[in-house]
């Protein structure tokens, strides 16, 4: 998620005070811009690439043909 990657922030669509907040923040905070960015590419190499999304749904198929084969 984006609060255990540490990638940005997560602010209710009703609230646009804290949107404004947040955005105000980041842009007085460079640093702060660059390590959210950081992170967020380092869980998108962690979870999201080509390869971990094929392989996690070749592992789900796999399961699914082997409980097919079990049930029947």
């Amino acid at each position: 998620s984006i609060r255990e990657a540490d990638c940005g922030y997560v602010v209710d669509p009703d609230d646009p005070a804290g949107l404004t907040a947040v955005l105000k923040r980041m842009a007085s905070e460079p640093g702060l811009c660059q390590r959210l960015g950081r992170n967020a590419f380092e869980a998108y190499e962690r979870s999201y690439t080509a390869a971990v999304c094929g392989t996690a749904w070749i592992g789900l198929l796999e399961s699914v043909v082997a409980e097919g084969r079990n049930a029947g």
